[in-house]
């Protein structure tokens, strides 16, 4: 949300002229009295990575092991699946966001363990706060419930919501109502609203220190380097005054206005979008086929070739520039073929307009004909 603010140019341009540029061997000779604020700004027990895909690849194997359970949302993206891959626990999945499918999948665990009177072991829901892959927010006040019904332990993964949603700009987990301490793990990446580089993970001390010596993303990793912990330093002080929470504020309300304009978008649907939706805030918004032209266009390649017509035409055509995610086989769930854009503090009210009619004209020029024929 910050990435264009000149006053973390300038914060980082001073430190410069005091330290290196980067900070050399492991973090207990390079952390330096900046990653202390940084700490400190947070106000939170919390654990500082030194980069964001890695913090929850890192987070999860340090909680969960062969012996352990994992149930991790169909829909997250691929550094959670790395992490449950790396944990080597027992992994289940549930449906996107199906709360129902949820509870039906806990349930059965629970009387699979009475019935081999397995011994205990540590269990754990994943989810992410506002999903990378699809842009429509986790229900977690239900999550919640779920989680102290069941005894599970639950890590959300906020790395798309923080800096936005909520009152204060403090998540997902903020804008469900959800208080410090009832979601026992919390992590997200400092290179999106902090305009930084790195990750952290915020938790009860017992889950901070153990990852000091169990979290491989932070043991075999050096320390930011300074100018960048003072700039991420520098993006929270911003977020927690008056002029931070009018500019979050800004972003939702931007975010529910052009979920709203894109909602007739001819051939396209947003997944999950509705204006009783909690993800009409989100600021991650995908662009996918309607069921019907998806059938129509027959493979997954084809939905591509459509949706990338589309982002160039959008370009060329309206110099709006977006992009049609390409995914890694390595990818156990495999999301659907989307056209992907954020919104940030730069979108104001008639830039809306205008990215809304640009989107309508170059999808209904691409996709016009097939729409005819279905």
């Amino acid at each position: 949300m910050f990435a264009t603010c000149l006053l973390l140019v300038e914060c980082s341009s001073t430190l410069l002229q005091v330290y290196v540029l980067v900070s050399a061997a492991g973090r207990y000779l390079s952390s330096r009295n900046n990653h202390a604020v940084l700490h400190h700004s947070i106000r939170a027990l919390l654990l500082l990575c030194s980069y964001d895909i890695s913090t929850i690849a890192s987070v999860i194997p340090a909680f969960a092991s062969r012996q352990d359970t994992l149930v991790l949302d169909e829909g997250v993206s691929y550094p959670i699946q790395q992490g449950a891959k790396l944990s080597r626990a027992r992994v289940h999945w549930f449906k996107h966001n199906d709360m129902q499918d949820l509870a039906r999948l806990l349930q059965h665990i629970q009387q699979q363990e009475q019935r081999e009177r397995a011994p205990v072991c540590r269990k754990m829901i994943v989810v992410e706060g506002v999903y990378a892959n699809s842009g429509d927010v986790a229900p977690l006040q239900a999550l919640y419930e779920l989680k102290e019904a069941f005894k599970y332990r639950l890590c959300v993964e906020e790395s798309q919501a923080f800096g936005v949603l909520g009152q204060t700009g403090k998540g997902a987990c903020e804008a469900a109502g959800l208080q410090p301490g009832q979601v026992e793990v919390v992590v997200s990446s400092m290179g999106t609203s902090l305009a930084s580089v790195g990750g952290f993970c915020v938790g009860h001390h017992e889950v901070c220190d153990h990852q000091r010596l169990c979290g491989q993303g932070y043991c075999f990793s050096a320390s930011l380097p300074p100018y960048l912990a003072i700039a991420a330093h520098e993006a929270l002080n911003i977020l927690g005054t008056s002029r931070g929470q009018q500019l979050a504020a800004q972003v939702r309300s931007m975010a529910a206005a052009l979920r709203k304009q894109l909602s007739d978008t001819p051939g396209l649907v947003i997944p999950g979008n509705s204006s009783s939706s909690s993800s009409s805030h989100s600021p991650v918004i995908h662009l996918q086929l309607s069921p019907e032209l998806l059938s129509a266009a027959g493979s997954r390649k084809a939905a591509d070739a459509l949706l990338q017509a589309i982002a160039d035409r959008l370009l060329d055509r309206h110099g709006l520039l977006v992009s049609v995610p390409r995914y890694s086989s390595l990818d156990g769930k495999l999301p659907p073929a989307s056209i992907k854009f954020y919104v940030h503090v730069g979108l104001t009210g008639d830039k809306v307009s205008k990215v809304a009619v640009a989107i309508r004209e170059s999808a209904r020029h691409v996709l016009g004909p097939l729409l005819a024929s279905v």
